[in-house]
């Protein structure tokens, strides 16, 4: 019975740390650079590698991915600490614990709001005229530059 117990433990862990924190932060890091700007240069690299699964952010989408987990989980954790485990005991079947609870509940939460945020963001900008080309003529001449250069060669 303990080697159940320390494989239920392990199973918990990777699920909430392991899988689901990278993913969170590498989807909600994209979203959220799409629409803010970071005038910060950054190398930071963020990768999975996973046999059926290889997704990576890059510069200012690891910080924005990293932020928005952090400020989800703890709002989280301060506001709805307690009902965030209860749900997730009850809701989802496992017992990972309280700060597990609200780690892998934040998760699903980060990458919500930054949908959200995301698709709204892309309404506005549609509506107003614009898009997520900065220079739209620098855009359409390169365009046709390139479909010169495939016509003749």
């Amino acid at each position: 019975m303990d080697q159940f117990s320390e494989l239920s433990e392990l199973v918990k862990g990777v699920f909430s740390w392991v899988i689901l924190l990278p993913i969170s932060v590498i989807v909600s890091g994209k979203l959220l650079a799409q629409p803010i700007a970071l005038s910060v240069a950054s190398e930071q690299l963020f990768k999975i590698n996973l046999k059926i699964l290889k997704i990576q952010s890059t510069g200012n989408e690891v910080i924005l991915g990293f932020a928005g987990f952090i400020i989800t989980t703890f709002i989280l954790g301060v506001f709805a600490g307690q009902k965030v485990y209860a749900l997730v005991k009850i809701n989802f079947g496992i017992d990972p614990g309280q700060f597990q609870s609200i780690c892998f509940f934040g998760a699903f939460l980060t990458v919500l709001w930054t949908a959200i945020f995301f698709v709204i963001h892309y309404t506005f900008s549609m509506k107003n005229g614009s898009s997520f080309i900065e220079n739209k003529n620098e855009y359409e001449q390169r365009i046709i530059e390139l479909k010169d250069k495939g016509i003749k060669g």
